[in-house]
């Protein structure tokens, strides 16, 4: 009796099945106004007595900017992820009040509770006497809170609300910081307030950013074409009113959504003109991610030469940029151009380069890809303790990721190193954890069928012979459905197997027939040679010529 076919590592990854976003709520900000002056000894420049000068007032926001961003990317934010922030600060710096400069340098130094108890305190004192600049100030708290804060944002959201109920803005942030928390009804409620909001007032730019948040929510929900709808309102919107960032950004979302749909050619003239947008702009960052977009494009398409030459450009612009944490993404890229060539050593080596500069930074993104990549690789290689370890670190920094595809890719890579190390009760846990994801989100047929593939051998080690048909069947027909006919006939050699194992000789005859068939038609010769021996080692009666052996049935 032939024993259980072992789960083959080199199984398609389901890492890719839902691609991670150009960052439609994200964007990529515009660099803080020329600085008069370079000032490093932040604290002088409120303790010094008098109000900024407008270059130290620069250079204060700078700092602070920085410090937020980084703060947020260690919470699982996206990098220039909060498109209000350096605007938002620079107002703050520049209003001449020495309690919001003192609140920033603290904010600055990591004394972030001091910070928001005095802006939170000015804006009370305003509401009294100026409750428009009052609202201005809880948003302003708002927007600085999200990034370190989320409950304390979504607070001074509500209250800058309170009194100013209709301003657009503010509806806006309020419903992406509801996204990001997973509840899709109430974001989806605050945009569309937004946008009647910023209809009334006739502000087409307020406008085109509503639409793109819009946008962003149905690429969450997975609705891509009406994604791609709201998409094409931001960008016609943003281009009548002549903002090119805004515009870029559009294009590169347009992009991610003609490469969701296999659209490579539309997705690369989408990232083409976002490319050229932020040129004339003089956006060197947005330059990089958007040919970064176009790397992967080329990836895709078997390109690897071309995508590994444009990934090394990316990856010199970004350092030379000052942006380390973008450049680690891009080291992991490589590794991904490597892992195509079959030049899985090398693969490892960025994977594991990518994740020791993540982890420097705090990227909580980038350690997510890199490791889950590295545990990828660690799987080929036949290393499961390896693999558990870089999956384990993969999924503590998906946890804190508010996107849920993250958490589903490392979930679908646990599950089969889980069934691979014969620890059913995980792999049962963390592939019910993954369907729960991907059945709100949806998923192609592959990715359902590699995890019932990982399952099925899951509960084949456990002896639950019963649990492990169940799941083959299932993996058989999603392959069927995604083409992947080899595939499917090795589920048809598991069905065999255990029909023997339940002493049905002739299903299990049938099964060994349907997979002769099938492997013979992918072009898999010695495959199909081997089903004829099993079926004479089996006693098998010959199979018939001509009959149903065009791999669409199920023998009986």
């Amino acid at each position: 009796m032939t024993i259980w076919t072992s789960f083959k590592n080199g199984t398609a990854p389901a890492r890719v099945w839902l691609k991670r976003r150009w960052a439609p709520t994200a964007a990529i900000a515009a660099v803080v106004a020329t600085t008069l002056g370079v000032i490093t000894d932040i604290e002088s420049l409120v303790t010094g007595g008098g109000s900024l000068s407008q270059a130290e007032a620069a250079s204060l926001a700078l700092s602070v900017a920085s410090h937020l961003e980084t703060a947020s990317i260690a919470s699982g934010g996206e990098i220039d992820g909060n498109s209000d922030l350096e605007r938002t600060i620079n107002e703050l710096a520049r209003s001449g009040d020495r309690t919001v400069e003192q609140a920033l340098t603290d904010l600055n130094n990591g004394n972030s509770d001091a910070a928001f108890t005095a802006l939170e305190d000015s804006a009370r004192q305003l509401e009294r006497r100026q409750p428009q600049e009052a609202g201005e100030r809880w948003f302003a708290v708002g927007v600085l809170a999200e990034a370190v804060d989320p409950e304390r944002a979504l607070a001074a959201y509500q209250a800058s609300l309170a009194l100013a109920p209709d301003r657009p803005r503010t509806l806006d942030r309020l419903g992406g910081l509801y996204l990001d928390q997973g509840d899709d009804e109430q974001a989806e409620t605050l945009h569309r307030r937004a946008l009647d909001a910023a209809i009334e007032a006739g502000d087409e730019l307020e406008q085109a950013r509503i639409h793109s948040s819009l946008g962003s929510l149905a690429w969450m929900r997975g609705d891509f074409d009406a994604a791609t709808e709201f998409y094409d309102r931001a960008l016609e919107l943003a281009d009548l009113n002549g903002d090119v960032v805004l515009s870029a950004r559009q294009l590169g979302n347009l992009g991610l959504m003609a490469m969701a749909r296999g659209e490579t050619e539309s997705a690369e003239t989408y990232y083409d003109r976002a490319h050229n947008l932020m040129e004339q702009s003089g956006d060197t960052v947005g330059m990089a991610l958007a040919r970064n977009n176009l790397a992967n494009i080329y990836r895709e398409r078997g390109e690897l030469d071309r995508a590994e030459d444009m990934y090394r450009l990316t990856l010199s612009e970004l350092e030379a940029a000052g942006q380390p944490q973008f450049a680690a993404m891009t080291i992991a890229s490589l590794g991904m151009v490597a892992e195509s060539r079959g030049d899985y050593q090398s693969a490892t080596r960025f994977y594991e380069r990518s994740l020791e500069r993540a982890r420097e930074y705090q990227y909580i993104r980038a350690i997510e890809r890199a490791a889950r990549s590295a545990g990828w690789m660690a799987m080929q290689r036949g290393d499961p303790v390896q693999a558990r370890q870089y999956a384990d670190e993969a999924l503590a920094a998906a946890e804190r990721i508010p996107d849920p595809a993250n958490r589903a890719d490392v979930l679908i890579l646990s599950v089969g190193i889980a069934a691979s190390a014969q620890d059913d009760a995980l792999a049962r846990a963390h592939g019910a954890r993954v369907f729960e994801i991907i059945d709100e989100r949806g998923a192609p047929p592959d990715t359902r069928a590699y995890i019932h593939d990982a399952l099925a051998l899951s509960a084949f080690f456990a002896e639950d012979y019963s649990r492990a048909e169940q799941h083959v069947s299932q993996a058989r027909q999603l392959y069927e459905e995604a083409g992947e006919i080899p595939a499917m006939a090795e589920q048809e050699l598991r069905l065999a197997t255990l029909a023997f194992r339940r002493e049905e000789r002739e299903e299990g005859c049938n099964w060994l027939a349907a997979a002769e068939v099938n492997y013979g038609r992918s072009g898999f010769i010695s495959e199909a040679n081997r089903m004829v021996d099993r079926r004479e080692e089996e006693g098998c009666p010959p199979r018939e010529i001509g009959g149903n052996g065009n791999g669409a049935g199920e023998p009986g």
